[in-house]
């Protein structure tokens, strides 16, 4: 049994995404239709991927180690004791 594999692409940071079977030309894709489902899983991946890359420039950047270390003890007083961050009242 051969099982279709399919590239997924977005040329505007995944705005517009468009699918394609593996290994075929890049001319042959075609769009998904957008949802907002969508929208909001590529904000969480746009700032997983933001998120990762600061962590691992500020490795060897001194001011961005710095600036994160605030941060992360700003986001470790606000947030809620099970660990949330939803506003409480």
């Amino acid at each position: 049994m051969s099982t279709k594999k399919y590239i997924y692409e977005s040329p505007d940071g995944g705005e517009t995404v468009y699918a394609r079977l593996s290994g075929e030309d890049s001319t042959k894709r075609w769009k998904l239709p957008d949802t907002p489902y969508q929208s909001e899983q590529t904000r969480l991946h746009n700032e997983r991927v933001l998120a990762l890359g600061m962590v691992k420039l500020a490795r060897s950047n001194e001011s961005l180690r710095e600036a994160l270390d605030h941060a992360i003890m700003i986001y470790n007083l606000i947030k809620n004791e099970d660990g949330s961050t939803e506003h409480t009242k």
